[in-house]
């Protein structure tokens, strides 16, 4: 003896999906839509609201930027050694030389760090959302 829930019998589409059908004609599922195209503006604010709030977006520029600004430097300081530097201080302009690149080393780590930790931050609070959503739904 079968209920009317055991009695499902799967069926065929024309394009191979199937769809799964009670022996009086209702379905059981329903189709999931799909949407295609770019990711909307309200998505990155959603996101960054869960990261903490809506300054996360112009933090994570502004270290990002940081990082670039010390890495011109670095640059712009081994021009400025090529032009200026003779052979009596050489050892000078090789230790601002190495201070500024462990300074971008660090920089870079500083960076990783923070850009995981807001994901993680934005990751958990919208799992957890949409935990409390599928566990509050009929």
């Amino acid at each position: 003896k079968k209920n009317k829930d055991d009695a499902a019998k799967n069926s065929q589409k024309s394009n191979g999906e199937k769809k799964t059908e009670r022996r009086d004609g209702r379905r059981l599922m329903t189709t999931e839509e799909r949407s295609t195209g770019h990711v909307g503006v309200d998505i990155y604010f959603y996101w960054a609201k869960a990261a903490g709030g809506p300054w996360v977006p112009f933090v994570v520029v502004l270290v990002f930027g940081a990082v670039e600004v010390i890495s011109v430097g670095s640059k712009w300081w081994l021009t400025y050694w090529s032009q200026h530097g003779s052979g009596a201080n050489q050892m000078f302009f090789l230790g601002i030389y190495a201070l500024i690149n462990l300074s971008n080393v660090v920089a870079i780590f500083f960076r990783i760090i923070f850009v995981m930790l807001l994901g993680l931050r934005a990751s958990r609070k919208i799992f957890t959302n949409l935990l409390a959503v599928i566990m509050h739904a009929p």
